[in-house]
């Protein structure tokens, strides 16, 4: 009796771990800030994720957080009313810092 309680202790630890593994391994957070030519922060800018729905958009200081399912192959897209859309690949552990978008000239 006493083996059939370490062995089910042991199962219940096992299984504990790989759901617990299985949800952190899923999800990177990527932050950073966007600004315009002049060095301003941009408030609105929509942050997508190329290849999925996810997006955000930035706050007052120019600031975003989203979270990736793959941070070494995340790509974001950044688009702005009247500003050229930019993309960039999260360089994790350092993510895009300061994202750059330039007025669009139509």
């Amino acid at each position: 009796m006493e083996n059939v309680k370490k062995l089910f202790r042991c199962i219940s630890v096992l299984t504990l771990m790989m759901v617990c593994g299985a949800f952190t391994a899923y999800a990177a957070t990527v932050s950073g800030t966007v600004v315009d030519d002049t060095g301003e922060p941009l408030i609105g800018v929509s942050v997508t994720l190329k290849g999925n729905n996810a997006g955000v958009t930035t706050d007052i200081d120019g600031n975003y957080t989203i979270q990736v399912p793959d941070a070494k192959t995340a790509t974001l897209t950044f688009s702005y009313v009247g500003m050229e859309s930019q993309v960039a690949k999260s360089t994790l552990p350092s993510s895009p810092t300061a994202m750059l978008l330039r007025k669009s000239w139509l």
